[in-house]
């Protein structure tokens, strides 16, 4: 959904940015200011909930496009370096992934490249799918702090992201399959991005991705980041 300018936002109450970004499972907008971007998704991300750590500490992340080599061990850009990401839960490897999900574009790079966006639901997987979905076990890889966990279940949120999540048997082998396939079929929505350019998911229910197969992410892209729980 586009909603218009930020700062108009930003004078809502809280429980009506949060509808306005569960119609769609995301919500764009557009900063009046490129230079208190920073600042302005911080005071976004609080009315939405409580703004959450990222993985190197800072509440506020600086995300650049980086080639294998030079990528954070065992994060998505140490698989796929500058090539297109698949679609995933963003932090499925935490006990409880984050509620929201906000980014800002402070440039998009020589090589564009959009973020791709997909709701859960509207996979098409079949009902025996979707009770694979809460039966099968998963290994969540987080270091130390591994777990086991299914995609779905009893429980608001769903979890899905090949990087960190490993099949323990068959069924959980055959669900990652078909979801996979699903996505290959599926036509997600592209958010292309311009300087100053926010994007609010619904992290629960939609997964998202960076670009199609063919694409390719220069390093001079930066997109600020903020988990919300």
């Amino acid at each position: 959904m586009d909603g218009g300018n930020l700062a108009q936002h930003l004078a809502l109450p809280a429980p009506q940015l949060v509808d306005l970004i569960s119609q769609d499972g995301w919500l764009r907008l557009q900063a009046t200011c490129i230079e208190n971007l920073g600042e302005d998704i911080r005071a976004f991300a609080n009315l939405l909930g409580r703004p959450d750590t990222g993985r190197d500490g800072p509440i506020l992340e600086q995300l650049t496009p980086h080639i294998t080599e030079s990528a954070r061990a065992k994060s998505l850009s140490a698989i796929h370096g500058l090539s297109s990401f698949p679609l995933h839960t963003d932090g499925a490897h935490r006990a409880r992934p984050p509620r929201f999900l906000l980014l800002a574009c402070v440039r998009p790079g020589i090589l564009p490249v959009p973020t791709l966006l997909q709701r859960f639901s509207d996979l098409g997987l079949t009902i025996e799918q979707r009770g694979l979905c809460s039966a099968a076990t998963f290994l969540i890889k987080n270091g130390r702090r591994s777990f086991y966990s299914t995609i779905a279940g009893d429980r608001p949120y769903i979890r899905f992201d090949e990087g960190c999540m490993v099949a323990i048997d068959r069924a959980g082998k055959d669900i990652s399959d078909a979801i996979t396939a699903s996505q290959a079929r599926a036509e997600p929505s592209e958010v292309h991005w311009g300087a100053g350019d926010i994007l609010a998911i619904d992290n629960w229910r939609v997964l998202h991705g960076r670009g199609r197969a063919d694409t390719h992410a220069s390093v001079d892209r930066l997109i600020l980041r903020i988990s919300i729980q």
